[in-house]
């Protein structure tokens, strides 16, 4: 059953971790990207073979939202991890490779936070399941993945730490 929990930390952060099927997870990822104003900074890593990583910052919640679309097959399937953070509301949201959701945001959004999970079909559990591991599938990694995570970093304007982050104008 899809579960999320709760924890507070004396400064007024909530910690949300969700775990449960990955459609949910994506799910709860975008209506919070949608529902979160300002500009965005992104941190994608490829987690096939060696791990790279690639960044962004003051990018449109559009630019983000279509990327984050483009590419919700791979999401929790082993292959890749994501941050998404609004600096402008504090909210930072996480999705690693294996499908657990993390919210990280302040207190006032939590009535928000529950009720994006809750729609989602998450339920609160002091105890989360653990979920097994998945090896990442070479099928989901074949050229047409490849391509559209290509095309994702190129849109975002993703480099990586090596690089300059190339910041995009937010209109």
């Amino acid at each position: 059953m899809p579960s999320y929990s709760v924890r507070s930390t004396p400064d007024g952060v909530l910690y949300f971790t969700a775990r449960g099927d990955q459609p949910g997870a994506v799910h709860v990822l975008v209506e919070t990207v949608r529902a979160v104003t300002g500009a965005f900074g992104v941190v994608l890593v490829e987690v096939h073979g060696l791990s790279r990583e690639w960044t962004a910052q003051g990018l449109d919640r559009g630019r983000v939202l279509g990327s984050l679309l483009q590419l919700r097959d791979l999401w929790g399937r082993g292959v890749l991890d994501l941050a998404v953070f609004s600096a402008s509301e504090g909210v930072e949201l996480f999705l690693d490779r294996f499908g657990t959701l993390e919210i990280r945001t302040g207190s006032w959004n939590e009535a928000r936070v529950k009720a994006l999970l809750e729609l989602a079909g998450f339920r609160s559990a002091r105890r989360l399941p653990t979920l097994p591991s998945p090896v990442a599938d070479p099928a989901l990694w074949d050229a047409g993945a490849r391509n559209r995570v290509a095309r994702v970093k190129e849109t975002l304007g993703l480099a990586t730490p090596a690089e300059e982050p190339r910041s995009r104008d937010v209109p």
